[in-house]
């Protein structure tokens, strides 16, 4: 078993590979149909995405300066940016590799004297007191170990009247679907036509693989909420899927784009009664949601 250090080095070395991709097929909110869909559920509308529904909803005017989690290859910071719900971004990451794409995205498109980049380990991050009136997490709190340091970090660096904005994978740890969830899984994507399937078997790797690949991946996501709920008070929460999508696309199990044997309609009919399906489980207390975004105050 590797130290701390050995597999935080891991976890790095996954996402400086990561970043050399375009985009991570495996996301199933990047799917155009799915995206549109989810965002109308979480926000009423298909045309406005998640977080720019929270800087509608709860500000005002800019906040000043903004922490971005987890900035990956830099979509927070412009987001924000672009907004204008912040006048200045510090961006953290993992990965030198993300960074260096963030930075020059951030170059691109001429905000890149407006953000700071900073390559951080979340389990042991500390920020200045009192100094940001919100913080953005988006599939960044899932993979912090040390939940509890975090949370206390955050809560120390936001201003009195900061917010956490956040959109996480709050299912089991590693991955470690349930045998229901499984057998769920299994069966929907059986009668799901072949031309949409790369697998015709749904086979998740085990928990010793995900930590071997990376340690990070899911360590605590089924504790991200319950821990924030010690330091935090919810203002909104969206618990809005993933319990079949997540383990489809994010196992290989489906084709990220359709191909030229699949027209638009039957993709069409075959992901929405999937769409209906999943929310169907979820609301009825067969499956929890494995996704929730939301918007938080500390608890002072």
């Amino acid at each position: 078993m590797k130290n701390p250090e050995q597999e935080l080095q891991v976890a790095s070395e996954f996402w400086d590979d990561s970043a050399r991709c375009a985009e991570l097929d495996g996301i199933w909110q990047n799917q155009t149909l799915l995206a549109r869909w989810l965002r109308r559920l979480v926000t009423g509308d298909e045309e406005v995405d998640i977080l720019s529904s929270f800087f509608l909803r709860h500000l005002d005017e800019a906040v000043g300066d903004v922490l971005c989690l987890g900035t990956g290859k830099g979509s927070s910071e412009l987001q924000v940016l672009s907004f204008g719900a912040a006048h200045r971004v510090v961006a953290t990451d993992i990965s030198a590799r993300s960074l260096e794409a963030a930075r020059e995205k951030a170059r691109s498109y001429g905000i890149d004297d407006r953000v700071e980049y900073r390559e951080v380990d979340l389990n042991k991050a500390r920020f200045e007191p009192g100094r940001y009136g919100m913080v953005i997490a988006q599939g960044a709190l899932h993979h912090v170990d040390d939940l509890s340091h975090l949370y206390d970090a955050l809560v120390e660096t936001l201003k009195p009247d900061g917010i956490l904005l956040f959109d996480e994978y709050v299912g089991p740890n590693r991955l470690q679907w349930s045998g229901e969830q499984a057998i769920l899984v299994r069966e929907f994507l059986a009668a799901l036509p072949a031309e949409m399937r790369l697998k015709d078997d749904f086979t998740p790797a085990g928990s010793e693989e995900m930590r071997r690949v990376d340690p990070s991946e899911a360590v605590r996501s089924a504790d991200v909420l319950p821990v924030l709920l010690e330091r935090f008070e919810l203002v909104e929460r969206h618990d809005y899927g993933g319990c079949l999508f997540g383990p489809l696309f994010g196992t290989g199990c489906l084709k990220p784009r359709p191909d030229g044997n699949l027209s638009e309609a039957t993709l069409r009919f075959h992901l929405s009664l999937l769409w209906e399906a999943e929310r169907s489980l979820i609301e009825s207390g067969i499956l929890p949601s494995d996704h929730v975004a939301g918007v938080a105050r500390p608890r002072r």
